[in-house]
This record gives C-alpha cells, structure tokens and sequence, in this order.
C-alpha cells in the first residue's frame, strides 16, 4: 500500500468515527491511485502564512515581529521634531505640531499592535482623526513626499 493509500484509509476511518457515511462513487479509481505519487508535506512550510493571521500568535507562542508601545512611538517622534509628547497630544493646530502628531499616529499604526481606538485614546483624539491622520500620512509617503526620509529616520530610532 502507498501512500496516498495509506492517508486514504486513515480519512475513511476519521469519517466513520464523525459518524460520516462514505461515498457512493469511489474519489480514485485503482489505477489512479497507482500512479499518483504523495507529495511529502511538512507542518512548517506554511508556518510564513500561518504567522501572519489573526490567530498566528496562539499558534507561534508570540508575535511574529517585535512590537513597540504607543509611548515609545510618541518619544521617537517628539524627539525626531524637538516637540514634547505634550504638545503632541495638545490641541495646538500649528503646522510643526500638526505633521509631527500625523505620523505619530501613522508609526503607531504601523509598529503596535493597539486598535485604533486605542491609539487615538493615547493621542488624546477620537478615531476618525486619526484616521485622517493615517490616511494624510500614507497618501504622502505613496506620493513619494519627503516626509519619507523622516518615517525612515524614525523608525531607525525605533530600532526598525
């Protein structure tokens, strides 16, 4: 008996013990059960897609790559654009202040694994600022805008 045989049977018997009646119409015919040959199959060769699921740290014991905390994100961009995390989380309007805490929110996304909620909370604003923020920052980095080089330089700080 081959292989292919073999994970027949043992599917037939897991059928049964579910209570599951076979079906009517064999899946192979003999021949073809001959000269299919068995794909060796090993559990870690999709261990990559696995990882990136919802559900790939229950599976992997940790995420696949180190986050960072939000605070850590306000601390490396504060310092990046000599502004305090205060200002940062401040109502101010002012320019400097504004692109600072856009990508500021921009890094958190990207680098924590906190909802948006939670992010938005830590910056002091509600969720569809941040939201506009994220959606800004992302058009200007597609664009190709300078602002890259600073994303760069921050997330060098950041160890990334």
């Amino acid at each position: 008996m081959n292989e292919l045989q073999l994970q027949h049977e043992a599917h037939k018997a897991r059928m049964a013990r579910f209570g599951v009646r076979p079906a009517t119409i064999p899946i192979f015919r003999q021949a073809e059960i001959s000269t299919i040959e068995a794909v060796p199959f090993h559990p870690l060769s999709m261990q990559h897609y696995w990882e990136n699921m919802w559900f790939g740290d229950l599976i992997f014991g940790g995420p696949r790559t180190e986050y960072f905390s939000i605070k850590q994100v306000q601390d490396a961009v504060a310092k990046h654009f000599g502004i305090s995390i205060q200002q940062m989380r401040s109502d101010c309007r002012t320019y400097h202040i504004t692109r600072a805490r856009q990508i500021g929110y921009y890094l958190a996304r990207e680098c924590t694994k906190f909802s948006i909620e939670q992010i938005a909370l830590q910056f002091n604003r509600d969720h569809s600022s941040l939201c506009h923020g994220v959606k800004k920052i992302k058009a200007m980095v597609d664009r190709g805008d300078p602002i890259k080089v600073d994303i760069a330089k921050i997330n060098r700080t950041l160890g990334r």
